[in-house]
């Protein structure tokens, strides 16, 4: 519920931003400090440090990169781990409206924003599979087209239809040992 006299919109209505933090020079160098409202007091920033961080900065490769900080357990990894699977679900959502096939996806993410890996290369490196399956354990809903490859047993190329986005044309085969 919306509080008039509470601090914090005391503070923003003032535009009092020092009421959320501060600066000070402690021995020499400049430290921020924020506001906990619990305890009503200046407490220092903490960088968080994460286990699945620091083993990623040993990897070159970006493909191992991220098989790496997604296979950790901590905060972290499960902050890129949504992250990623946002992106990605908004990509597959977006498809249509960008491009007619996800190689240009790709292509515009790399060359547009500097990523290592586009979308889907990305979502390839991880393995279709398991990163669709981790999504359904997830609860997110998941775009028909996915759920049909992923059914498929095997997926060749995908292409969107440019005039009709609800068409996907997809080169899949069926289970390779099975009836």
């Amino acid at each position: 519920t919306f509080q008039p006299e509470h601090y914090v919109i005391q503070m923003a209505a003032e535009h009092d931003y020092r009421g959320f933090y501060k600066k000070e020079m402690v021995d020499g160098r400049r430290q921020i400090f924020y506001y906990d409202y619990n305890s009503g007091d200046y407490l220092p920033l903490a960088k968080p440090k994460f286990a699945s961080v620091q083993m990623v900065k040993q990897v070159d490769d970006p493909r191992q990169r991220l098989k790496t900080i997604l296979g950790g357990t901590d905060r972290g990894a499960e902050y890129a781990w949504k992250s990623l699977r946002d992106s990605l679900i908004y990509t597959f959502n977006r498809i249509p409206e960008v491009a007619d096939d996800v190689v240009n996806i790709d292509n515009a993410m790399r060359w547009g924003f500097n990523w290592e890996l586009g979308p889907f290369e990305a979502w390839d490196a991880l393995g279709f599979r398991k990163v669709t399956e981790r999504m359904q354990a997830d609860g997110l809903p998941l775009p028909a087209w996915v759920t049909a490859l992923y059914e498929s047993g095997q997926i060749g190329r995908i292409q969107v239809h440019p005039a009709d986005p609800d068409t996907v044309y997809v080169a899949a085969l069926g289970p390779i040992f099975g009836p």
